[in-house]
């Protein structure tokens, strides 16, 4: 288990981030991430489209990062039957855990967090669908 508190620790789990956003192939998101920017893949509307967080996402984000000892590198926002979602993609304290990461991805999948943002008391880690475009990240299931 790597330590949150740790400057190398953080360097190391920071550098498993930059290779993630490698493998889904949007650059605006390797750049933004470089200055220390966490993106939203914003699905509400019908179509996605790539902007900054809100003050109240960014809060989330980092308080999913405190709790969780993680390092978000990118967030799905989505609209469902279920309420509106908010998909945080995540580097984990647990290193031996980020092979299968690379699995998931080979699959279209990706570990996260989903922030439930019209039930919170609904809101988990799993498993979620996704499907990388030019514009952003879309969530499949």
């Amino acid at each position: 288990m790597l330590d949150y508190k740790k400057t190398e620790d953080m360097e190391r789990m920071k550098a498993e981030a930059v290779k993630r956003l490698k493998w889904l192939k949007i650059p605006e998101l390797d750049e933004a991430f470089a200055k220390g920017i966490v993106m939203v893949s914003d699905g509400t509307n019908g179509d996605v489209k790539l902007r900054n967080l809100t003050i109240y996402e960014k809060c989330m984000v980092t308080n999913f990062e405190k709790i969780q000892h993680a390092i978000v590198y990118h967030t799905i926002l989505t609209e469902t039957k279920f309420g509106k979602m908010l998909s945080m993609l995540f580097v984990g304290k647990y290193e031996d855990e980020w092979s299968m990461d690379k699995e998931y991805f080979e699959y279209s999948c990706a570990q996260v967090y989903v922030e439930n943002l019209d039930y919170p008391d609904c809101s988990e880690i799993g498993t979620i669908g996704i499907k990388c475009t030019d514009k952003g990240i879309i969530r499949t299931f």
